[in-house]
């Protein structure tokens, strides 16, 4: 038996078997493990972020865990899952367990991971789909996340974490309500492991234990939340999106408050997570980690060796100036435009075309809706004249494509940053109305709340930041067509061919004297 609430997935579900896995997964491990090795022997030695992150593991692979580099701005989680994934190499006597091509590797595993993790979390979601493994696939092959399981990035695995942490609370059986006190531990583990590859998956945390309230609340009291919704619609004849979600918001709000020793009986283990990531923003003055100061060491002795948990205060004292937090609402619109790649060639297809129209017309029928359309144009506008800085690195290093796209498009003209302004408009409404068909309005309220938090404070415009809203997004939308999956994954993967091709072999001096490569 399910129980789903309105326009939300199923809240337990039997998984199909998980056989048709594995030749995916070999056919990629081959791929994953060719392409490596074509990097490896093309780039010998740390390139980008590399020259920070891979020094910085090979220290903890001698084990001298009290010292750390100062330009490094993330927790050291990667670093700590390479020693470990080191010591097991190493009892395999595997060369130089602590080399670049060593640790680069780590990633690969991370990488198939997360093509299992995209397919689990798709059956789970979509269980009656009968292309989710070509689902997941087009989502594991998203060029961004592609690219960088090949080079030594916190990106693989802080997104790998982050899918284990929604897919251990996506399977925990709310048909029992409440669930037994501690259900979301692991997914709470999991979640704070994914804090410690990269600091801003705690809002994916906060996500997680958000949809767990809504999954909850709409279990229990859907009638009352979503009562106003239908009434508003059949009064109307149409829906105004601002003031339903508002009404439907409010009331889910009163429900929270009112049940809330209960919900924090559930959500427990992800409040923990959270307020001991506010503790160490206190403690640090802000999100961004300059440097360690190491003030207690334990150390536990393992079989192959032994590992350092080594306990910090933390104080910014390195690169924090370039990390600046800042409004950056124009990465919402950026986001918008890749996520909407996902969807390829339906974008423009007929019946999507009819859809978008009729859904104009109804809101034009309306003086709620006119007031929404105009609202939605206004703030797209505002958005894009305010919020639209761009870094200095941007325009400082030609070795990404954005400087390209930024120095050849967005600053030819004072104009130029508007005229996408009716892509941003109707992709935007197009990934709401894929959401919908799938998930709960307040599920999608909490999602839409998640990628603001994460991507407006961010001053830089990197596509890898994108790799887990649009994962996400596209785990939980409805099913398409066999035909559009395999276009955009052909398409992906032509992109992902020539964006290594072009890495590996047409590098060039830089003004430093150093070789540059163009990457993401």
């Amino acid at each position: 038996m399910t129980i789903a609430a309105i326009g939300g997935g199923p809240t337990a579900v039997p998984l199909r078997s998980s056989a048709s896995i594995l030749p995916l997964i070999t056919i990629l491990s081959l791929l994953f493990l060719w392409l490596l090795v074509a990097v490896n022997r093309t780039v010998h030695d740390p390139y980008m972020d590399e020259i920070f992150h891979i020094p910085q593991a090979q220290k903890y692979c001698k084990g001298r865990f009290d010292e750390w580099d100062p330009k490094i701005t993330t927790f050291p989680g990667l670093y700590l899952a390479s020693t470990l994934y080191a010591k097991a190499a190493f009892t395999l006597n595997v060369g130089d367990f602590c080399s670049v091509a060593v640790l680069r590797s780590v990633n690969l595993l991370f990488a198939l991971g997360n093509v299992v993790l995209c397919v689990l979390l798709r059956r789970h979601v979509a269980p009656q789909d009968p292309n989710a493994l070509l689902h997941a696939l087009r989502i594991a092959v998203f060029p961004p996340l592609f690219f960088f399981a090949f080079l030594f990035y916190t990106d693989a695995g802080a997104t790998f974490f982050v899918l284990l942490m929604a897919l251990l609370a996506e399977r925990v059986d709310l048909l029992q309500y409440p669930p037994a006190r501690g259900s979301f531990m692991l997914s709470s583990l999991s979640g704070a492991v994914a804090v410690l590859f990269r600091q801003t998956n705690i809002i994916w945390v906060v996500f997680v234990a958000g949809t767990v309230v809504v999954r909850c609340v709409e279990l229990a009291h859907s009638k009352f939340i979503y009562g106003s919704l239908k009434e508003d619609t059949s009064a109307s004849g149409t829906s105004s999106v601002t003031h339903s979600s508002l009404r439907v918001f409010l009331s889910f709000i009163s429900v929270v408050i009112s049940n809330l020793p209960s919900i924090l009986l559930i959500v427990w283990p992800f409040v923990v997570i959270v307020a001991g990531f506010v503790g160490f923003l206190v403690a640090n003055g802000g999100i961004v980690v300059g440097k360690f100061e190491s003030r207690a060491n334990v150390n536990v002795h393992a079989t192959s060796g032994w590992i350092s948990l080594t306990f910090f205060w933390l104080n910014c004292a390195g690169d924090k100036s370039n990390h600046e937090v800042t409004f950056h609402g124009a990465q919402v619109l950026y986001f918008i435009v890749v996520a909407a790649s996902g969807f390829g060639l339906s974008l423009i297809a007929p019946n999507q075309l009819k859809r978008s129209i009729a859904s104009l017309r109804r809101n034009a029928g309306s003086s709620r809706g006119v007031v929404f359309m105009i609202f939605a144009v206004v703030v797209t506008i505002g958005v894009i004249h305010l919020f639209s800085p761009v870094h200095k690195f941007m325009l400082a290093d030609n070795r990404h494509y954005t400087f390209y796209v930024w120095r050849k498009f967005f600053l030819k003209h004072d104009m130029a940053k508007f005229l996408p302004a009716p892509l941003y408009l109707y992709f935007g409404w197009r990934c709401w109305d894929e959401l919908g068909r799938r998930r709960s309005p307040l599920w999608k309220l909490v999602y839409a709340l998640a990628v603001c938090l994460v991507l407006i404070p961010s001053p830089l415009v990197e596509p890898r930041y994108y790799c887990v809203p649009f994962i996400l997004l596209h785990l939980n939308t409805s099913n398409q067509s066999a035909f559009h999956l395999w276009i955009v994954t052909a398409v992906y993967m032509v992109v992902n061919m020539l964006t290594l091709y072009i890495f590996l072999y047409h590098p060039y001096t830089w003004v430093d004297g150093s070789t540059a490569r163009f990457m993401w």
